[in-house]
């Protein structure tokens, strides 16, 4: 989906930024928490091209970039990432 560019790491600094569990973001793409949790350990077979499509879609990514239709707000809780 993104060359070049560790899904996994990007995956995981989105979901932190959201300010929402990993669970909520898993559930608002209509996908398993488990399966999500599995990917994002390192298991890259859990998730198809199409669950990850649809993962970082709820996180604001879509064609490779920021979804332009939009509006990207995120919340730091921790200064390291």
């Amino acid at each position: 989906m993104i060359e070049n560019l560790d899904e996994i790491a990007l995956a995981n600094n989105l979901i932190t930024l959201s300010g929402q569990s990993m669970s909520e973001i898993a559930r608002e793409a209509s996908l398993s928490p488990g399966n999500v949790s599995n990917w994002l350990r390192g298991n890259k077979s859990t998730l198809g091209e199409e669950a990850k499509s649809r993962l970082f879609s709820v996180l604001g990514i879509a064609g490779g970039g920021l979804n332009s239709e939009l509006v990207h707000f995120w919340t730091l809780k921790k200064a390291k990432l």
